[in-house]
């Protein structure tokens, strides 16, 4: 019998609401990558975290609390918040902040790119009032 919680954190800064539309489709494409009869993927809000003493030992407070298996991180965060995470070897992936200074795997959106093919496709269509 496994132990695993199948609980995954997605941490968020500065997204105010869960209908953000950049939110909205980071948590679409996270929940399309696991299987959802084997995982749950759980919301952990910054502003908790801030309000703490120590935002890094109330990192590890949640996702000891909840179980979670690994968390990814949405939006730039102060390193020292995730220092106590990776001191345990925490599994932790950053989407579209480098965090250059510490061992994350991170996963860079490749922005300019993606404009330029969202314009092309765009104006093949036909669309000519873009603003």
């Amino acid at each position: 019998m496994s132990h695993r919680s199948g609980s995954i954190g997605v941490l968020c800064n500065g997204l105010a609401s869960i209908k953000h539309p950049f939110l909205s489709s980071l948590l679409g494409g996270i929940e399309s990558s696991f299987d959802l009869d084997k995982y749950i993927i759980e919301v952990v809000p910054c502003s908790l975290i801030a309000l703490a003493d120590s935002p890094s030992k109330a990192i590890s407070f949640v996702t000891e609390q909840r179980k979670l298996e690994g968390l990814f991180v949405l939006s730039p965060v102060p390193e020292k918040w995730l220092k106590g995470l990776l001191d345990k070897k925490f599994p932790v992936i950053s989407l579209n902040v480098d965090y250059t200074n510490l061992p994350i795997t991170s996963v860079i959106i490749n922005s300019d790119n993606m404009y330029k093919t969202s314009l092309e496709y765009l104006l093949k269509l036909g669309h000519r009032k873009i603003w």
